[in-house]
């Protein structure tokens, strides 16, 4: 027949090795997780360095400038369009 200090001791091995076991494979599946956060973490940089190079395209003034050409029919703003009509309505204590 075994001790009782035996037993004790057989359950707290047994349940040390199991605890052992399942911190083990925990530790994997997040180490796995960390990896697959990792490549997206760097796929996502990827793509921002691309966005920020395309929009470095997008916003090249003389680009704009040439479109708004092409696609606008804008004209010179003439002296009648800058200076408003009713210029008293404009003026501090004027008539409103």
């Amino acid at each position: 027949m075994m001790r009782s200090s035996t037993f004790v001791a057989l359950v707290l091995v047994c349940g040390l090795g199991f605890g052992l076991f399942k911190v083990k494979y925990e530790v994997q599946s997040l180490e796995e997780e960390l990896g697959k956060i990792n490549r997206q973490t760097v796929t996502d940089q990827d793509a921002i360095h691309v966005l920020k190079a395309e929009w470095s395209y997008l916003t090249q003034p003389v680009r704009i400038g040439d479109m708004a050409a092409r696609h606008l029919a804008l004209q010179p703003v003439t002296s009648a369009q800058a200076h408003p009509t009713n210029v008293a309505a404009l003026k501090p204590g004027g008539d409103r």
